[in-house]
Order: C-alpha cells, then sequence, then structure tokens
C-alpha cells in the first residue's frame, strides 16, 4: 500500500464509511463487508457512504475507479475532525 493509499484508507474511516481497499477486498474473496457489524451499525455506514457519494459529486454512471477519485478528493479537501 502506497502513502497516498494510505492517507485516503485513513481519511475514509476517520469519515466512518468502511474503506475501498477492505470493501474490495471482501467483494473479491466472496466475504460480507458488514460481517461484524449489528444492523443499526451497518445502516449508519451505508448512510453516511451515500451522503458521501452526493457531497463528492458521484453521477449513477461514474465507474468504480471514477468514483472512489471523486470520494478521496473530496476528503482530502475537508477538515479533519476527531471527534465523530
Amino acid at each position: 500500500m502506497s502513502d497516498d493509499n494510505s492517507e485516503a484508507y485513513i481519511l475514509q474511516t476517520l469519515y466512518g464509511v468502511l474503506p475501498k481497499d477492505l470493501w474490495k477486498y471482501n467483494k473479491e474473496e466472496g466475504k460480507d463487508s458488514f460481517n461484524g457489524y449489528n444492523k443499526s451499525q451497518k445502516r449508519i455506514i451505508i448512510r453516511k457512504f451515500r451522503k458521501l457519494k452526493r457531497k463528492a459529486g458521484v453521477r449513477p454512471t461514474d465507474s468504480f475507479e471514477s468514483m472512489w477519485s471523486k470520494i478521496n478528493w473530496y476528503l482530502s479537501q475537508q477538515p479533519i475532525h476527531t471527534d465523530r
């Protein structure tokens, strides 16, 4: 994992969504990305991700890589709040 990926992973975690690398790894392994979360935690994470996609300007026609590049750019522009 490069420094850029590490920074993006940390920003995604701080925002409260499943990081791209973790989600992609679980998909490739055929595992449920939300395994270990209860129903309410899973709902919160999914809602945060939808909100993040809307704020980042992700369109339904965007590819997987385009979506994550927009999300990472949006997160890199935001001030970091550690009190979440």
